[in-house]
C-alpha cells in the first residue's frame, strides 16, 4: 500500500513524533511512505525519516492555491492509495484533491475540538463528512467531537534505547548537584502548556530555586517570556530552560518528576514516554492525562489553574522517594500494558485497509 501522511512541520513535537514512528513502522510493514511538511524548523526530524527509507517532500509555495498546485503535482508522482493528515490546513487541500486524484482521505484530530480556532471548528463542522474516515488520539478527544470519529489512543515503543553515551547526563548538562530533586517537563512553549504555572509552583515550592531543579525541554514562542517569568519570581537558578533536543525524552527519563499541568491536550506522547521510564507524573486534567494517570496510583493530578496545589504536589514529591518509586512502577505497568506502539500501529493499519474503510468501522 502507498500512504502518504500530511504534516504542519517535522520538528520536535508530539504529533510529528506520531508521524515519523507510524512512518517508519509501515515502511518496516511493507508500505511506501511519504511524507508531506510545510515548516522546517531546527532540530528536525526529516533525517530521520529518509534514513528509514521514507520518501519527504516540502511544500517550499507561499499561499494555498501555491500550495495546493505543488501537492497535487506530489500526490500525482506518487500516486498514494492512502493520505493521512494530521494538519488541519493541509487536510483541507487534500479534500479538494481527493475527487480528482482517487486516494481515501483519513484524519487524525490531535487534540480536543474546541482547542481549534472558530474557523476550523466552522470548517469541520461544514466538511468533515468529506473524509473517509477520522481518527481521535484518545477516548475524550473523540467525545469533544460532534461526530463520529474512531478512538485509537496513542502509543509508544516500549523498548526504544539509543546510545547517549558521548551525551552528558542531565545533571552534568547542567550541573544539578546530586540529590537534588528534578522536575522535567517535555513541551514546545506554547500558552495551551502552562509552562507559567508551573514556573509560578516551582517558586511558591522551592523559594529561590535552590532545593531542587525545574528542566523545560521545548522551544516555541514564550522562551523570552518565561525566563523573565523565572528571573522575577527569583528562580532564574533552578528554572532550566532547555530547548528543543531530540534525546529530551531519553534525558528526562533522569529526572525524579514528570510535569505536565496544560490548559488543553489530547494524549501526549512525552508523558506516555515519561510513564515508561518509571518517572512519577504531576498532571493537569487536560485531554486524556487524566484518565491515563490514576490520582495517587500512578501519578498525581492537579487543577492547571491552582498554583498552590500543584506547588504543594511538587514539595510532596520531592520529599518522598518511596511515593516516587510506587507511582513510577505502576505507571511504567500501566503503560506497557495498555498503550504499546504496535497494539496503535494495528489499529490504524486496520483502517487503511480499504475493505474496512468501505465498511462501518468499529
Amino acid at each position: 500500500m502507498k500512504i502518504c501522511m500530511l504534516i504542519k512541520t517535522v520538528g520536535m513535537g508530539g504529533a510529528e513524533r506520531h508521524v515519523v514512528d507510524l512512518s517508519r513502522a509501515f515502511v518496516e510493514r511493507g508500505h511506501t511512505v511519504t511524507v508531506v511538511y510545510v515548516m522546517l524548523t531546527e532540530p528536525n526530524l526529516h533525517t530521520e525519516l529518509t534514513a528509514a527509507g521514507v520518501t519527504v517532500h516540502r511544500l517550499t509555495e507561499r499561499g494555498n492555491l501555491g500550495q495546493l498546485q505543488q501537492l497535487t503535482s506530489i500526490l500525482r508522482t506518487e500516486r498514494p492509495d492512502i493520505v493521512h493528515s494530521h494538519s488541519p490546513a493541509l487536510k483541507a487541500l487534500a479534500r479538494m484533491l481527493r475527487p480528482f486524484l482517487g486516494f481515501r482521505l483519513v484524519s487524525t484530530h490531535h487534540n480536543v475540538f474546541m482547542r481549534h480556532s472558530f474557523a476550523q471548528r466552522v470548517m469541520e463542522l461544514l466538511l468533515h463528512w468529506l473524509d473517509d474516515v477520522q481518527i481521535s488520539c484518545s477516548d475524550e478527544v473523540t467525545i469533544s467531537v460532534p461526530w463520529r470519529t474512531i478512538s485509537i489512543p496513542n502509543g509508544i515503543r516500549l523498548n526504544n534505547k539509543v546510545d547517549l553515551s558521548e551525551r552528558a547526563s542531565l545533571r552534568q548538562q547542567f550541573n544539578i548537584p546530586e540529590g537534588l530533586p528534578v522536575f522535567v517537563c517535555v513541551a514546545n512553549l506554547f500558552e495551551k502548556k502552562n509552562h507559567s504555572g508551573l514556573i509560578a509552583a516551582f517558586a511558591s515550592a522551592f523559594p529561590g530555586g535552590e532545593e531542587a531543579r525545574l528542566v523545560l525541554y521545548g522551544d516555541g514562542p514564550l522562551r523570552e517570556t518565561l525566563e523573565n517569568q523565572a528571573s522575577a519570581a527569583g528562580v532564574a537558578r533552578g528554572v532550566i530552560l532547555a530547548g528543543s533536543d531530540p534525546a529530551a525524552r531519553y534525558l528526562a527519563a533522569e529526572a525524579n518528576v514528570f510535569c505536565l499541568v496544560s490548559w488543553h491536550e489530547g494524549l501526549p506522547l512525552a508523558l506516555l514516554e515519561a510513564m515508561a521510564s518509571a518517572l512519577p507524573c504531576l498532571v493537569s486534567r487536560a485531554g486524556a492525562m487524566a484518565k491515563v494517570v490514576k490520582d495517587e496510583e500512578t501519578g498525581i493530578i492537579v487543577k492547571a489553574e491552582d498554583t498552590n496545589e500543584i506547588a504543594r504536589a511538587m514539595q510532596r514529591l520531592a520529599g518522598d522517594a518511596g511515593l516516587r518509586t510506587r507511582l513510577g512502577n505502576a505507571g511504567l505497568l500501566r503503560v506497557q500494558q495498555e498503550f504499546g506502539f504496535d497494539r496503535m500501529a494495528d489499529k490504524i493499519e486496520a483502517v487503511y485497509n480499504y475493505t474496512y474503510l468501505n465498511q462501518a468501522v468499529t
